[in-house]
């Protein structure tokens, strides 16, 4: 969601991206399991582009 601590609300396209397809935290740090960023590996810069414009949508929650 867009929450500023809890959610995406503070990371940029290019991070949510990079989480997305290399599993890589905002921070550096790998993302742990469930996320499959294996099978989202090889998605189009189309996809990637509308997946994180559909996150920008959703209101924030806690």
């Amino acid at each position: 969601t867009s929450h500023p601590e809890a959610g995406l609300g503070r990371w940029t396209d290019a991070q949510i991206k990079r989480a997305i397809t290399q599993g890589i935290s905002r921070d550096g740090h790998p993302l742990q399991p469930p996320m499959g960023f294996f099978w989202y590996s090889g998605l189009k810069e189309a996809d990637l582009d509308a997946i994180v414009a559909w996150l920008r949508t959703l209101p924030a929650a806690e």
